[in-house]
């Protein structure tokens, strides 16, 4: 089970989604961890439940996605 844990932010009225992950900036002394777009983070990085298993690549979001 995976014991790492990230905020996911999202910011009005833009909807902006970003990734805070405090761990992870910590262990590589790197600010990008600190508020990564949430699309890259779960496109690269993890799942939004654990880390990224048997090469699976989550599909970028398009705007038809969403309802405005």
């Amino acid at each position: 089970m995976d014991k790492h844990q990230t905020v996911e932010v999202t910011c009005r009225p833009s909807m902006k989604s970003v990734i805070v992950d405090i761990w992870y900036e910590g262990v590589h002394q790197d600010g990008k961890w600190i508020c990564m777009d949430a699309q890259e983070f779960y496109q690269t990085k993890f799942y939004p439940n654990c880390m990224l298993v048997i090469n699976s690549k989550s599909v970028p979001a398009v705007d038809s996605d969403f309802a405005f």
